[in-house]
């Protein structure tokens, strides 16, 4: 599940014009500032820096689930996620980080178009590479987010959704999980 919202996000970021990330940068075998996309954390973003990330960028955030229940016996996930779509300014001027949140705003917005487009529009396949069930899109929240990490700006968009595959706690593990002498 997590690696199907991993690999989401990491395919628009090879997608997208502007950000044409190369998965070849995520283990050092792409050429150096052709890594487009990242997951928030610090160790992704120390490695990210240090192996010459490129701009724009996109840096997911893995999501959180909080479980949801009217009654004991149903209880359901609701998850919630992140992506930041952020760009270096060409100087310190106002007119350039201008121009980032500009750019950056544009490609945030490109991103909630496709999802869209995989998840709700008519004819949208339920086969699709979307992991999303569903997608909150009339509670999105938009951020303008300045001189992040190392100085780039852009915006973060947080999200709730519900995934196609979940996973059921009201459910038994399957036999042969916990190692428990059943004699």
């Amino acid at each position: 599940m997590v690696l199907d919202y991993i690999n989401y996000f990491r395919s628009l970021a090879i997608a997208h014009k502007d950000l044409r990330h190369n998965p070849l940068s995520e283990t050092g075998d792409g050429p150096v500032g052709s890594m487009h996309f990242t997951k928030v954390s610090p160790e992704q973003v120390l490695k990210a820096l240090r192996t010459g990330i490129g701009f724009p960028c996109m840096a997911i955030e893995l999501y959180d689930t909080q479980m949801e229940s009217q009654v004991s016996s149903d209880i359901k996930p609701k998850t919630s996620g992140a992506f930041m779509i952020i760009d270096n300014p060409a100087s310190q001027s106002a007119a350039d980080e201008d121009a980032v949140f500009g750019k950056t705003e544009r490609v945030t917005y490109d991103i909630l178009k496709q999802i869209y487009q995989d998840v709700l529009s008519p004819g949208a396949d339920d086969e699709c590479a979307a992991p999303f069930e569903f997608f909150e899109f009339d509670k999105l929240s938009i951020t303008p987010v300045s001189r992040i990490f190392g100085g780039q700006s852009g915006y973060r968009t947080v999200f709730d959704f519900e995934l196609k595959k979940t996973l059921n706690i009201n459910v038994p593990p399957e036999a042969g999980t916990f190692l428990i002498d059943e004699s």
